[in-house]
Parts: C-alpha cells; structure tokens; sequence
C-alpha cells in the first residue's frame, strides 16, 4: 500500500517542483542591477575590518569602510549598512564615493519607506552642482574593494547611477 502511494506521491511532488520554477524563472526581476560574485568575499570583508584594526592610512581605511558598508548592503543588513554608509558620508569630504554613499542611505531610506530621510538625502545629493560643458551629462567613476563598478552619470535634469552596468538607481528632483 505504501509503495503504491508513493509511486503516486512522487511524480506529483516532481511536477510541481517543476511548476515552481518554472514560475519563478518567468517572474520579471525588480534589481536590474547586481553585485559582482566575489567567491572570496567573507576573507575580503575580513581584512577590510583586519585593516581598521591595524589603522592603515586614510585612504585605505576610507576604501575599507566603503567596502564594509557595501557588503552589509548586499547582504540585506540594512541597519548595519545605513549606519556604515551614514557614517562615511558624514566623516569624509564630497568625492564620488562619499557621494555613492549618499546614494545609498536614499536607496535604503525608500527600502524602509521612509519618506522624510528620503527626501533630505535627495536634497543632499542634488545640491551637488555641475557644470556641464560641450556634453549631455558628466561621469563619476568608482570602483569598490569587492570590484564592483560604479558609474554616476549626471544630466541636467537627474542623475543616474549604474552598478557593473545594470541600473542602480535614479534620482530626479
């Protein structure tokens, strides 16, 4: 009796395994945009944190806690993350990645839905003016410790932000 009922049982549970991803395959992606897949990624975080610890210079210790930050980023620590990111916009001067960081807490703060950190960051980082000379829009470039690449494309009217060549996230005002 057994034996029949799992003759039947089985087929079924393969077939909508089946359908499951079959669905989930043709389900329309919301992140256009995606991390570079670093295999060694928990050994970088480490000697990023490794670094703060034996206070490398500024530089370094900037790219470390860029990097840091990012990691929660893609690993849904979004508290950690907002933290890390409000921390190194506030502590070092306007530069492509001080304004990524920016970008980030704005990207965090419309995940959180809230509204009013969303919009005093957007303000933030469409304060930044341009001039822009023979060309439609200007570019920023960064690249993070987990080589990621970042392109900040500025137009008259928004700004563009893309993420090894996916879009990040736009902001108009």
């Amino acid at each position: 009796m057994r034996a029949k009922l799992l003759n039947f049982i089985m087929p079924l549970i393969l077939l909508c395994m089946v359908i499951n991803i079959g669905s989930a395959q043709d389900a329309p992606s919301e992140v256009k945009f995606s991390f570079s897949n670093n295999a060694d990624e928990e050994r970088i975080f480490m000697q990023l944190r490794r670094s703060l610890e034996t206070r490398v210079n500024d530089e370094d210790s900037r790219r470390a806690k860029f990097g840091m930050a990012e990691y929660y980023f893609k690993h849904n620590a979004l508290l950690d993350a907002f933290r890390a990111f409000k921390e190194y916009a506030d502590n070092y001067p306007p530069e492509t990645s001080t304004l990524l960081a920016r970008i980030y807490l704005y990207k965090i703060a419309n995940m959180k839905n809230d509204a009013d950190v969303a919009a005093d960051l957007k303000k933030q980082i469409l304060g930044n003016s341009f001039i822009l000379l023979f060309s439609k829009f200007k570019i920023l470039k960064y690249q993070s410790p987990f080589n990621n690449n970042y392109e900040i494309n500025y137009y008259l009217d928004k700004i563009k932000v893309f993420l090894n060549g996916g879009d990040f996230e736009e902001i108009n005002p």
